[in-house]
């Protein structure tokens, strides 16, 4: 039952953790656009975060595969 659940969990959880990445991108250039210093460096944290969510999926995922 996990060999299954597993891959659909961890494909969905890189869809969700990439589109927040592109979504904080783009909130990034609007709001550095507009002048907004702080908010766009908060865009900046919120992919860099995604990101490493990104790098945690993948290492979870490489860790199943091995056992």
């Amino acid at each position: 039952m996990m060999d299954t659940l597993f891959p659909w969990l961890y494909w969905s959880g890189v869809a969700v953790v990439l589109y927040s990445a592109i979504a904080a991108s783009i909130r990034y250039v609007h709001y550095w656009r507009r002048g907004h210093k702080t908010m766009a460096a908060q865009a900046v944290l919120q992919t860099v975060l995604s990101m490493f969510g990104l790098l945690a999926l993948l290492l979870i995922h490489q860790l199943y595969r091995l056992q």
